[in-house]
């Protein structure tokens, strides 16, 4: 675990009510850069497209349902993993945006893909990452403080979060991934309010932990099967009350209403053939 710069007094978040996904259209598993797209054979997985765009456009609409404002970033031929815009950016209060240096050469140039749709809403001022960096991939905001937790050791580098506090001037607590199923912090890991942390304790270090449990008052420890299988740590609490979640996780579920969440079960299931959820298929953007 690593920390940068000073975690006691933080600054509050500006709100953000706009989400930012891309259009499904070339979403498919065509290589394997995370265990999640090889089957039991060995095989990449086979992606339904009519079922992967009918899923893309629930979550759409759920997410509108809430009150949120959706952007679309359009298809591109070649880049199935453009819609994981999780990664390849990050949007910050004022307009900045700083852009991702992908780890596989594979989704490399989603960047640029997701620059130029900047561009065109008139954004300006970017930063390009010198590290490998995955944005909110490995990056989750701690609720409506400008702090955050930071994930390294698979896609981000730990080099990559110094970098950003130097940037950005914006704390960060870096905790070390140990499992290669979570290979994201956003996979295994879920901030849900300033009291509150949903996530899979395995996949961090004892010292991790320790520090986790001292930090937040409520803490949902997710179930294995639905951690692996269901990517409940993929989830998003965009409001401290509503959280979009996996279908399916019953146990999650339980836990979420027991301290008064709202759990918005929806299907993502042809996504998590590809690595990602709820959490990944979208980028919360302030504008």
């Amino acid at each position: 675990m690593k920390i940068f710069g000073d975690i006691k007094k933080l600054e509050s978040l500006p709100p953000t009510k706009t989400l930012l996904m891309a259009d499904p259209k070339y979403y498919e598993v065509s290589y394997a850069i995370n265990v999640h797209m090889i089957d039991e054979k060995g095989e990449l997985k086979s992606v339904d497209k009519s079922g992967a765009l009918r899923q893309w456009l629930n979550l759409k609409r759920e997410f509108e349902n809430h009150n949120l404002k959706v952007e679309v970033v359009p298809a591109a031929a070649g880049l199935p993993d453009l819609v994981f815009t999780a990664n390849q950016s990050l949007s910050l209060p004022g307009g900045r945006v700083l852009l991702s240096k992908m780890k596989s050469e594979q989704r490399a140039p989603e960047v640029e893909k997701l620059k130029s749709w900047y561009q065109k809403q008139g954004t300006i001022n970017f930063y390009q990452m010198e590290n490998i960096f995955e944005s909110m991939g490995d990056l989750i905001w701690y609720s409506r403080k400008k702090l955050f937790f930071g994930g390294y050791g698979f896609r981000t580098d730990e080099q990559a979060l110094e970098e950003m506090y130097r940037v950005t001037n914006i704390p960060i607590i870096g905790l070390k991934l140990q499992m290669e199923e979570f290979y994201h912090l956003d996979t295994c890991f879920s901030v849900l309010d300033e009291e509150s942390l949903a996530y899979f304790p395995e996949a961090f270090d004892k010292q991790t932990n320790e520090f986790l449990k001292s930090w937040f008052k409520n803490i949902i420890i997710l179930d294995e099967e639905e951690a692996i299988n269901n990517f409940a740590g993929n989830c998003y609490c965009p409001d401290g009350k509503n959280v979009f979640l996996q279908n399916g996780s019953k146990k999650f579920e339980k836990n979420l209403r027991e301290l008064n969440f709202n759990p918005v079960a929806v299907d993502t299931s042809e996504f998590i053939k590809g690595g990602g959820s709820v959490f990944c298929m979208k980028l919360p953007l302030f504008l």
